[in-house]
């Protein structure tokens, strides 16, 4: 089946926001892969080299780079291709999968609890299924922390295999408890079918990304720290409201990175990890950084 009819098979419907264009001449994809880079595997015949794939769409690329590298990682965020990519996608005895995509609070401006059962659960238990057909040695996982907001408001160490719980209301509550149930799942694969799991219980990731909102309940709201060094750019005064010695963890992208990695090279059986930096910053001190941050910058013009 070439790789247009199987998307038209699982009726796909391109998705504007996410800039899909997907390529169906199988040359192109094969001369993009073999100028990637140069250097050779000495082992497989392979060239060397670790890539990463963002935004795979059916595979089209990525079963031509995964046929001269080493490995290949690709990261997915439309749902509706996991799918795709899980029932036809050929490759066997995988060595990880990295799961990561699902619907998200944050991202949801109107609120349809169906696509948190759908996205989370349903496609959990597809990759699962898929990870058990192809001997899949291990899935890396992100729950939220909403199944551990209840322990929240203290200065004392949240241990990992804490009882799962999910907030009863908000918008939250549905998609915590489609969390757990894909942790569920997950341990169930790992007793029955020894797949090894790393589910990382996830705080706010912090990176840069052109969109500086996000949604609460539905409504379209400021990323707080947006909102910080928009005012400051503008030369605004930056104010306080609560508590300033409030303190949180900022995991910066980069980190989390470097934790999948780890996960991928570890070889123990895994479990479930609470995941920060070990350094949380206080309200006031991310605006007193900001701000300095943002008189550097200015010095540096003059």
């Amino acid at each position: 089946m070439s790789d247009k009819d199987l998307l038209q098979k699982h009726n796909f419907k391109f998705q504007k926001k996410y800039g899909q264009n997907f390529l169906y001449d199988p040359k192109i994809p094969a001369r993009i892969a073999e100028n990637c880079t140069e250097g050779e595997f000495p082992e497989s015949g392979k060239k060397d080299e670790v890539i990463v794939e963002v935004g795979p769409g059916a595979g089209i690329l990525t079963k031509e780079l995964a046929k001269r590298f080493r490995s290949v990682s690709a990261v997915e965020i439309d749902e509706n291709l996991i799918k795709i990519e899980i029932i036809d996608y050929s490759a066997k005895n995988i060595d990880y999968i990295v799961h990561l995509a699902g619907a998200m609070p944050a991202h949801m401006a109107n609120y349809d609890p169906y696509e948190y059962l759908n996205s989370v659960i349903v496609g959990t238990l597809n990759v699962l299924e898929y990870a058990r057909e192809n001997h899949c040695k291990k899935i890396i996982f992100s729950q939220s922390i909403a199944d551990i907001l209840h322990l929240f408001g203290t200065q004392h160490p949240i241990l990992d295999d804490v009882v799962r719980e999910f907030p009863l209301k908000g918008d939250h509550a549905v998609y915590s408890i489609s969390k757990n149930t894909a942790v569920n799942l997950i341990e169930h694969y790992y007793a029955e079918y020894g797949i090894k799991r790393y589910i990382l219980r996830l705080p706010t990731i912090y990176h840069y990304h052109p969109n500086p909102y996000y949604y609460v309940n539905g409504e379209k709201k400021w990323l707080a720290y947006r909102y910080i060094i928009d005012q400051a750019s503008k030369g605004m005064p930056l104010q306080i409201w609560g508590n300033p010695n409030a303190t949180k963890e900022m995991v910066y992208i980069k980190d989390l990175t470097h934790l999948i990695e780890c996960c991928i090279l570890s070889n123990v059986d895994g479990g479930i990890y609470n995941v920060g930096c070990g350094h949380p910053l206080s309200i006031e001190e991310q605006i007193k950084q900001i701000q300095s941050r943002l008189d550097d910058l200015e010095d540096d013009r003059k």
